[in-house]
């Protein structure tokens, strides 16, 4: 299977808890493309960054074999995050630089899915998803749809445009936060409906360590999170769920195991 993600690879200046500051790649086509590579998927990257990132940034993804496509951008997207000292997800969270956006058509032809995790708003537009021409291939983590594309401190809010996004779609993934900010629902279920109702297919709701809600149109599942020991750190934890999934059912794997 050939599973293609298209995102923004960012340079993350982390710092968790009262540790030192460190550098590390990040995105959501970073982190998926690793999981999926590491489940036995042929994986292609389509990014945007500086052309002097290129080597820091994507060493971890050519090691695990993964095609990567660098369009041409002035700067790479990049972000400050601060986690609370028991990680349990809390974070500051500063914007620092976005690289270009994509336009429709820089994804290549042939793979089984596409995913696609914008990081801000100004990322992609609807047109990118839709270019596929095939929902039934698209995936879409709405995360960065519902934040700020401006340098400084990361504001989410409500993206009129979230619905063009979502009917392109035919899996979606969202936090339960993002989830309601997306569809200015109060609830995740509702919330899961409201992606449904817009020719969704499949909805994963994230809650961290509450677990999840898979929603399709069999109905809507609740599942309890694994007890992964001590946590080191929970960034693109969400990025890691969908890749995996998608691998899964890619597979054949029904979506509740």
């Amino acid at each position: 299977m050939k599973v293609c993600f298209i995102g923004h690879i960012t340079r993350d200046r982390m710092r968790l808890g009262a540790g030192p500051e460190f550098v590390q790649p990040g995105g959501a086509a970073w982190y998926g493309a690793l999981v999926a590579a590491e489940l036995g998927a042929r994986v292609f990257v389509v990014t945007r960054l500086d052309p002097r990132d290129q080597e820091q940034l994507t060493v971890s993804l050519r090691r695990a074999d993964i095609e990567i496509d660098i369009r041409p951008s002035e700067s790479t997207t990049e972000f400050w995050n601060h986690y609370s000292a028991d990680l349990s997800g809390n974070r500051k969270q500063r914007l620092e630089s976005v690289a270009a956006p994509f336009e429709p058509g820089d994804h290549p032809q042939g793979a089984d899915s596409y995913v696609f995790g914008p990081l801000t708003r100004a990322d992609m537009s609807p047109g990118c998803l839709a270019a596929v021409g095939d929902r039934r291939r698209v995936a879409l983590d709405v995360q960065g749809l519902v934040r700020s594309c401006h340098r400084g401190p990361v504001v989410e809010s409500g993206n009129p445009d979230i619905a063009e996004f979502v009917r392109a779609s035919s899996v979606v993934k969202a936090s339960r936060r993002e989830a309601m900010l997306a569809s200015g629902l109060a609830s995740a279920t509702a919330a899961a409906e409201w992606f449904m109702e817009l020719g969704v297919d499949e909805v994963m709701i994230t809650e961290g360590a509450r677990g999840s809600t898979i929603a399709t149109t069999g109905g809507m599942h609740t599942l309890a999170a694994l007890d992964v020991g001590e946590a080191i750190d929970p960034t693109g934890c969400g990025d890691s769920y969908l890749a995996a999934y998608l691998v899964g059912r890619l597979c054949g794997n029904d979506p509740l195991r």
